[in-house]
């Protein structure tokens, strides 16, 4: 659930830049009830805000039984036709999956649904068939299709993607790996072996995607530094003999998650299976996942046999990393990082390049942090629990790197109601690498209480070593808008702290504006 003012000023957000700045031509509302409506048939939504406020030219879909759930689960009609005239009266141009026609039909029958309304819900759809040519071209050339899917220009993006997103969140000296000095490796997990995808919306629903020029983390490992560097792949009952003999040891994390399998509890898993259920099996299909081993117990005895231990998580929400983490040299977050990932951290793991990446989430110590933001606003009391003073593991933003930046000559300038911040930004240390410079803004004396802090702008730059450049970030005057008492969005009171950094709390300089 959420108030008005915390949808406006948090979930609203990046879906207004979408429409307004990204051109998107079609938005799908949640399952969920919003101030005890449905989304799919709230007409504050998709039409007072979506429509008239943000000006969206699409249409409407429905998430796959949507509508139907305004019945079923909502208990809000006593039919599926009579839900459907909900949503198409809301604002919902399709039902998804289902043919409606009958129940449109219905429900105008009925009286619950006028033409006009069918018609404008239909204008919408044609709209965006012929905006894309299908009234020219219905139907997709599959080989043409083919020819465009995973060319060069694709697999070099998921690369760079892939290299970019991974972060780096702890190194005790141990990375990155010299071949001259590093002979032997022992790899564990059984992820070490498999794509790194994910399971959920990573090619076929019913079965995993290979192909040839995809490799694992272990494939890329071996066919790049096989010649100079021996790695040992052994299964986690075999980690003190093999890790013990090795000068290099790496665990692969395996995560459990996925569309209808959230977790509650936030170590690695252990010794489980999960299966995807039918009843959510609608887009991605039946799978299963099993974790034959305890990770955590594996990952400590892995650094027991060895002290020069690193961990690569895989994982798309966050880890408790609190049982092992002050027992490794080196943490890797790499996400799901996609079809080119194995590369990404064979080349970051051996130095090829510098990771860069920065936590886009706070990461708690435990689940009873959970929910924790970096952007939240004062609890009017304090933050600590018996056991930490509430602090994250990993703060929103952070992320270390091979090499090392300057900065100097900051400066703040006001014009036109807004900032320009301009500095000078240089790699001091012996890797070419990425900085990426973040903006946060924190307000007092406002005229309703403010987050404690929150992004506002942030560039990510290139250095080689020894190169320095200037760096130029505008704040405009709408950095500064929020919601007043009243709900009015816009320019109002308050004393305003502009603070540069790399990441939430590391800060290297700051600023002071009043309106």
């Amino acid at each position: 659930d959420s108030s008005e003012r915390h949808l406006c000023e948090v979930y609203l957000k990046p879906f207004e830049k979408c429409v307004k700045e990204g051109g998107a031509h079609s938005i799908m509302p949640a399952y969920n009830s919003w101030e005890g409506v449905p989304c799919s048939c709230n007409k504050k939504l998709l039409r007072d805000i979506l429509r008239t406020e943000w000006g969206f030219e699409g249409f409407t879909v429905s998430d796959y039984g949507g509508v139907d759930g305004i019945c079923w689960a909502h208990h809000l009609t006593e039919n599926n036709w009579q839900a459907s005239a909900k949503s198409i009266n809301a604002g919902l141009e399709v039902n998804l999956p289902v043919d409606s026609y009958d129940l449109i039909k219905k429900a105008y029958e009925e009286g619950l649904v006028s033409e006009e309304t069918i018609d404008e819900a239909v204008l919408h759809v044609l709209i965006e068939k012929y905006r894309i040519g299908l009234f020219d071209t219905p139907y997709v050339d599959e080989e043409s299709a083919n020819e465009k899917v995973r060319t060069e220009a694709h697999k070099n993006l998921a690369l760079r993607c892939a290299r970019e997103s991974i972060v780096l969140l702890k190194n005790e000296g141990i990375l990155p790996l010299d071949v001259t000095r590093t002979k032997k490796v022992a790899v564990f997990g059984a992820s070490a072996n498999e794509l790194p995808l994910g399971k959920n919306y990573s090619g076929p629903y019913n079965y995993p995607w290979t192909t040839e020029d995809a490799k694992t983390p272990l494939e890329y490992l071996e066919e790049t530094f096989g010649s100079e560097v021996e790695f040992v792949f052994a299964p986690d009952s075999q980690i003190e003999e093999i890790a013990l003999n090795c000068d290099v040891a790496i665990y692969f994390t395996t995560t459990v998650e996925g569309e209808g399998m959230d977790r509650s509890d936030i170590r690695l898993p252990s010794v489980m299976e999960a299966k995807q259920e039918d009843e959510h099996a609608i887009i991605v299909g039946k799978f299963s996942i099993s974790v034959e081993v305890n990770q955590e117990e594996s990952i400590q005895r892995m650094t027991r046999a060895n002290e020069n231990s690193i961990v690569v998580l895989l994982n798309g929400a966050p880890i408790d990393m609190t049982a092992w983490e002050g027992e490794c040299k080196g943490i890797l977050e790499a996400w799901y990082p996609g079809e080119q990932g194995a590369r990404a951290i064979g080349e970051i793991l051996f130095g090829q390049i510098s990771p860069g990446g920065k936590l886009p989430i706070s990461i708690p110590r435990s689940v009873g942090q959970v929910p924790i933001f970096y952007s939240m606003k004062p609890s009017g009391r304090g933050y600590g629990y018996n056991e930490n003073d509430g602090s994250p593991l990993y703060p929103f933003g952070f992320g270390l790197s091979y090499t090392s930046f300057a900065f100097s000559e900051l400066r703040f300038e006001e014009q036109n109601k807004g900032v320009k911040i301009t500095f000078n930004v240089e790699n001091v240390g012996t890797y070419d690498g990425d900085e990426v410079i973040q903006v946060y803004v924190s307000g007092k004396n406002c005229d309703v209480v403010m987050p404690l802090k929150e992004l506002k702008a942030y560039k990510r730059i290139h250095l080689r070593k020894g190169e320095k450049q200037k760096v130029v970030i505008n704040l405009p005057e709408e950095t500064f808008y929020y919601y007043d008492s009243e709900m009015n969005y816009g320019l109002h009171k308050g004393n305003f702290t502009i603070t540069v950094g790399t990441s939430c709390v590391d800060c290297v300089g700051e600023y002071q504006i009043r309106n």
